[in-house]
Parts: C-alpha cells; sequence; structure tokens
C-alpha cells in the first residue's frame, strides 16, 4: 500500500555532480502569467529522459528555454560545466550544440530531403557538410528520400526526415516536442523504437516531450512530471508508476478508482474497505485511490480481512458485496463494472484473465495493497 509522502520527502528532479546538462530554478512569464517555476533537472550523458503531463503545464516552454529559442527569467542552464544562461550570460541557440526537433516538423518545403538535412549543416565547409548529411541519412536509411521535397514523403518518412536534420550537426543534446504524436498507431510504437535504439547509440543525451503517459513510461530511462509550471515527480518507470508522491501523480499514469475518506483511528474507511492510514491527522479528510487491475472477484462467500506483507487484502460481504453491472473486451483486457454495496460511483476492475462474470451475479473481492494509494484529499 502506498502512504501520502510528507513534504520533507518529496522526490527531487534537481541534478547531480555528473550530470551532464543541468537545470536550476528555471521561471517564466508570460503576460503575468507564470508558466514555469523553480525547475530543478539534471540529465546525464547519454540519457532519455520523457517530460511528461497534460497541454498547457509549460513542457514546450521548457524545451525553447533549454534550446535557447526564449530566455529564463530566473535561473541557469548549463551543459557539460559551461553556462548557457544565468548571471548574465546567454549563449545564442545557434551556438549550443543542441538539436530541437519540432511536433510539426517544420521541414522547409521548397527544398528537397537532402537539402532540408544540408540547412542545418550552413556555415560549416561544404565538403564536411555533405559528408555529414551523407553519414545521417545512410544512418537512417532514407538514400530513397534523398531528391524528394516533404510533400511526398509519408508522416513515418517526415519524422525520419527531421529526425535526421536535427542529427546530422551532432548535437551533444537533443530536444525533441511531441516527436510521434503525428504519427498512426500502427508506426509509431516501431519508429519510436527505431528513434530512441538510434539516440542511445549515439549516446546523445536526450529530453522528449509527450502528453502521452504509456509513452513517457516505456520510452525514457526517467521521467519527469510537469504540473503547472513545475516538476512534481522525477524517477524511472517503476518508481513513478509504484510510488506516486501525489494523487495527481497515481491517476496521470494510470485510471484509479476514487474513494473519498475521513482518518478515524490512523485508517481510512471506504465502501471497498478499510486501510491504514499512518501519519494522518484524526478526522483529516483523505483520497484513496485502487488501480483496477488491483482487484479481483471471487464467488460470493464470507471471507476475513488480512493487511499483512505484500499478501493480497481479502474482503468479506460485509463492506465489499458488489454486483456486475457490464463486462467490456477491451483487446487483451477485460474491463468488469460494478455497482459496490455503498458507493454511488461504480468500481472498475481489470484483468488480462477472461472471468466467467456476467451482469446481475453478486461477488466479494480481493485488493492487493501494492494497488492502493492514501493521500491527503487536499494537495
Amino acid at each position: 500500500m502506498m502512504l501520502v509522502t510528507p513534504p520533507q520527502q518529496i522526490v527531487q528532479a534537481a541534478a547531480d555532480a555528473g550530470d551532464w546538462l543541468v537545470l536550476r530554478g528555471l521561471g517564466q512569464r508570460f503576460g503575468g502569467r507564470t508558466v514555469l517555476r523553480d525547475i530543478d533537472l539534471g540529465l546525464r550523458q547519454g540519457e532519455v529522459v520523457c517530460l511528461v503531463g497534460p497541454s498547457g503545464c509549460g513542457k514546450s516552454t521548457l524545451l525553447r528555454l533549454i534550446a535557447g529559442v526564449d530566455r529564463p527569467q530566473t535561473g541557469s542552464i548549463t551543459l557539460n560545466g559551461a553556462t548557457l544562461c544565468g548571471e548574465g550570460v546567454f549563449v545564442e541557440p545557434e551556438d549550443r550544440a543542441i538539436g530541437l526537433m519540432f511536433q510539426d516538423y517544420a521541414l522547409f518545403p521548397h527544398l528537397s530531403v537532402a537539402q532540408n538535412i544540408m540547412f542545418g549543416l550552413r556555415g560549416l565547409p561544404k565538403a564536411q557538410a555533405q559528408a555529414l548529411c551523407n553519414e545521417v541519412i545512410a544512418r537512417l536509411g532514407i538514400g530513397s528520400l534523398a531528391e524528394r521535397h516533404p510533400h511526398m514523403l509519408s508522416g513515418g518518412e517526415q519524422q525520419r526526415v527531421a529526425l535526421a536534420r536535427a542529427l546530422a550537426p551532432r548535437p551533444r543534446v537533443m530536444l525533441m516536442d511531441e516527436p510521434f504524436s503525428n504519427l498512426d498507431k500502427t508506426l509509431r510504437d516501431g519508429i519510436r523504437d527505431e528513434t530512441l535504439a538510434l539516440l542511445r547509440d549515439l549516446g546523445t543525451t536526450t529530453l522528449i516531450v509527450t502528453h502521452d503517459p504509456e509513452e513517457a513510461l516505456s520510452a525514457g530511462n526517467r521521467v519527469a512530471l510537469m504540473r503547472a509550471g513545475t516538476i512534481v515527480q522525477c524517477g524511472d518507470a517503476a518508481e513513478i508508476y509504484d510510488r506516486p508522491t501525489s494523487a495527481y501523480a497515481a491517476e496521470f499514469f494510470g485510471e484509479c478508482n476514487r474513494f473519498d475518506a475521513v482518518c478515524r483511528g490512523g485508517r481510512a474507511e471506504t465502501a471497498l474497505g478499510s486501510f491504514a492510514a499512518p501519519g494522518q491527522a484524526e478526522g483529516a479528510p483523505l483520497r484513496v485511490l485502487v488501480r483496477p487491475h488491483a482487484i479481483a472477484l471471487h464467488n460470493s462467500t464470507t471471507t476475513t480481512t488480512t493487511e499483512t506483507g505484500g499478501a493480497t487484502t481479502r474482503i468479506g460481504d460485509a463492506g465489499a458485496d458488489a454486483v456486475v453491472i457490464a463486462v467490456s473486451l477491451m483487446g487483451e483486457i477485460e474491463q468488469i463494472t460494478l455497482r459496490l454495496a455503498g458507493s454511488p460511483v461504480p468500481l472498475r476492475v481489470r484483468s488480462t484473465e477472461r472471468r466467467a462474470a456476467r451482469a446481475g451475479i453478486r461477488v466479494n473481492l480481493s485488493v492487493n495493497p501494492a494497488g492502493i494509494f492514501v493521500f491527503p484529499a487536499v494537495e
């Protein structure tokens, strides 16, 4: 069971001494509105970090500050120990050796694929630019596209060209703003895997912006979750999914059944059962979240309640008797919707197993404590 994290134990995203790209105290306001505040984040060399959060939380603004497209009003950015901005220093975008790949790819429609890639190499001797262009074209396997123009390319081909253009100058850091969101689902996973494999092979430190929780969890070495202009939790996928530090984080990375409760004697009493709530003040309003896959169904028989170790918590007829409302097949997942005694909100259960459940039958429930999270009702 996950319990609320005291304020002094909130997960820090701040940089370590060995980090390659370091953001400290970054803040930005537009028209009197705070867009970013107190952003601390460090990326190790060669690491892939996913920056995730809902639209409007400041993800793209943060990328623009790192790239040098905009200047932060507070804070600093350093790369390999050199200051890019802060304390009277501001390095122009073209001198940062940071690549930026936009969501819409931003290819020049009047230029061929080869010319688009060469555009990012202007300023270099022609022979060197041509060699770098040829190298990245070969690396991405887009030689057959070199003389085509963007309107002649599929979405996946445009994505590869945009990546080639960004990688050709051999940036020390790659910033990618929703790079796979324009692709069909059938293409997205494969192209994402290919892109990440290439970036890791090249040892390119990468920050990927996404609004997709599943993509964030699967793509990055670490995940930084944003909310309203600040980073609220940062960690590897298992840490951020299994040990969320807030109700916001728990619900962002997976649907949850929500119960409102009041702390009585160190416990949260809900229609699903009674759960430990240590550290909470007597009478404090609580929010209990239970992941749908943490609940199992059993025949309706009287059982006893246990809460030991990581074992399944069995809840008997009293307080957790439920009636099946509907059964829906969602591909490999089966979702069962239940009416739980004492709760006005339907309960959702999900599993890869096929249950012999049907509408109208009565069941008992058991809950895996690892899928239960208890937080203050107000964060």
